[in-house]
């Protein structure tokens, strides 16, 4: 959407609340979905069919007030993360519409606490293990190798996760990996855990195990704390797996941004 369109569009919001509208209308609603669209392919490297519907009347749009957004798409690219699809979906939402014609956008005025619901393929998990986030967090991790997989059962050797290859089964994920073992020689193993919720922002591994090519394996305490972080924003109610994929679902806060006098041009906006 270009910027005249932009203005054009918060133009009429503005003209909307000073000579008012059929109360039932959903003009309003209709003209701010596109507009909200345009701004959220600008905070994503990539979306596939993205779908935004506005929901309230254009009573209450026009003074900034939305009863409720649904928010989805696939194929979505954020901060380098990439997810096979999602769904989102916020209520009592405020935003200034009167201060996006001095140049502010469409700023969020109060935080709104979105139901969120996130499918991960394998591919997906893939990218995030060998994102630099993940890569420093097990950077230092160290494991302890039964005999039976080449180690002495007591001393801690480095385990890397390099070039990941995850299948996502039922009740597990699997993962490629590599121990250095003390002859400094690498060593391919393959790593088996369920999932579960440690907390509204990180995960666990549950009953981490090394599994070797005869289908012999052994737990991995080393494992079993070891947090998987969501970041602050994210609060995770439910983690299920399926075959080829994992599902997130919970909740995604969304910050307001107080107005910043003679800065409007440096506050979050719709573009």
């Amino acid at each position: 959407m270009s910027r005249r369109a932009v203005l054009w569009a918060t133009t009429f919001v503005m003209l909307a609340s000073v000579f008012g509208l059929p109360v039932q209308s959903q003009m309003l609603s209709n003209l701010l979905g596109p507009l909200l669209e345009a701004w959220i392919r600008t905070q994503v490297q990539q979306v596939d069919d993205l779908r935004v519907a506005v929901s309230g009347p254009d009573s209450e749009v026009a003074g900034g007030r939305i009863q409720s957004i649904e928010i989805s798409g696939r194929n979505i690219v954020y901060e380098g993360i990439p997810a096979r699809s999602l769904a989102m979906r916020g209520s009592d939402i405020r935003l200034d519409t009167r201060g996006s014609l001095a140049g502010g956008g469409l700023r969020l005025e109060k935080s709104v606490l979105a139901d969120l619901a996130l499918r991960l393929s394998e591919q997906d998990i893939n990218t995030y293990l060998a994102s630099r986030a993940f890569q420093d967090q097990v950077r230092d991790l160290k494991i302890t190798l039964p005999a039976q997989f080449g180690g002495d059962g007591t001393t801690q050797i480095p385990l890397e996760i390099r070039n990941p290859r995850v299948r996502l089964l039922a009740d597990r994920l699997e993962v490629q990996a590599v121990v250095r073992l003390e002859n400094g020689e690498p060593a391919a193993l393959r790593l088996a855990s369920g999932v579960a919720v440690a907390s509204p922002r990180e995960l666990r591994l549950v009953e981490p195990r090394i599994v070797s090519e005869n289908g012999q394996s052994a737990p991995l305490e080393a494992l079993v704390n070891l947090p998987i972080l969501l970041g602050p924003e994210v609060e995770v109610r439910r983690v299920s797996l399926t075959p080829g994929m994992l599902v997130l679902e919970g909740s995604y806060r969304i910050e307001a941004a107080p107005p910043v006098a003679g800065a409007a041009d440096r506050r979050p906006q719709v573009r």
